[in-house]
């Protein structure tokens, strides 16, 4: 056996199909993917930095390895890294590689492990079909069909950390499908930065409508379950094909932010509280039994009590 390799996720449902692909890269190389990080020689941190409390659970993820397990190598992934490579909590990490790409990230490793001469060379073997899901004991399988943002609201950090608009192909996307359910999942999260907004920079104005279609052929194989959206006006045909089969899971999860348009706008957020009203009121009235969760920020400069 390889050297063994812990993932700890941290964030968003994004850095968990990340971590996924991550996982499969290393088991191709000759890793290991362990579910105790005490029996790790690596442990690779996906980060998160959407909030300075993200930044400090990596720092505080980083310290417990390095004092619990003082031999190992720890490395950080993901957006910290990409938005902040100087960031201080990097300090405790032997490598600090920005983004999420299995290929650079594995390739990184490697080399540290050269370096280092305290471990075993990795010998490329037969790919474990979901072994990070496998290692960290999920039932669901995340699919990433899109990351990045150009929106730019003022609060926000991912245009930084996950840089322009990207979409993977459809057949990309449904090979990770056929992959998540030979590996024996039963429910699918569908899962990227902006949801409604998959195709949009290849001019597919209801691209994620048409993955839907596409995906629906799955249904007597699996539930499929959409992640967080944001306000869009493209909501509209999206609810319409939550609403008009049964595979897709009945939620819907919102990223408001706030429900004044004031502060909306000094937000930059590209839509006003009217257009969320009406999204929710065409969820009463098309899928009444939906679950609908939000997130809200409290504490914005400029707003007061009321």
């Amino acid at each position: 056996m390889g050297p063994t390799v812990f993932i700890d996720t941290l964030g968003c449902r994004t850095n968990i199909a990340d971590s996924s692909q991550l996982g499969k890269q290393l088991t191709a190389s000759g890793y290991a993917l362990v579910a105790d990080p005490a029996g790790a020689d690596v442990v690779l941190i996906n980060s998160c930095t959407v909030t300075s409390g993200a930044d400090r659970d990596v720092g505080k993820a980083l310290r417990r390895q390095r004092r619990d397990n003082p031999g190992q190598l720890l490395v950080v992934t993901g957006c910290l890294p990409a938005a902040n490579g100087r960031h201080r909590v990097l300090e405790d990490a032997d490598l600090a590689i920005p983004g999420n790409d299995p290929a650079a990230v594995v390739a990184s490793i490697h080399r540290a492990i050269a370096l280092a001469g305290r471990l075993e060379p990795a010998i490329p073997g037969k790919l474990s079909p979901r072994g990070y899901e496998d290692a960290s004991g999920l039932t669901r399988a995340t699919i990433k069909i899109h990351e990045g943002c150009d929106c730019h609201c003022t609060y926000c950090i991912v245009p930084a950390a996950r840089g322009c608009p990207a979409s993977r192909p459809v057949d990309v996307v449904l090979a990770d499908v056929e992959g998540a359910l030979a590996a024996g999942f039963q429910e699918l999260v569908i899962a990227g930065t902006h949801l409604a907004r998959y195709g949009l920079e290849r001019g597919e104005e209801d691209g994620l409508v048409r993955l839907m279609e596409q995906l629906e052929r799955y249904s007597d194989r699996c539930r499929l379950r959409l992640s967080s959206l944001e306000p869009d006006a493209r909501l509209e045909g999206i609810v319409e094909r939550l609403a008009g089969n049964s595979c897709w899971c009945p939620h819907l999860h919102l990223a408001l932010q706030h429900g004044s348009d004031k502060i909306l706008a000094e937000m930059h957020r590209p839509y006003r509280f009217a257009e969320v009203r009406r999204t929710l009121e065409q969820v009463a009235r098309q899928l009444p039994e939906a679950n609908v969760g939000a997130d809200f920020m409290v504490g914005y400069p400029t707003e007061d009590e009321s």
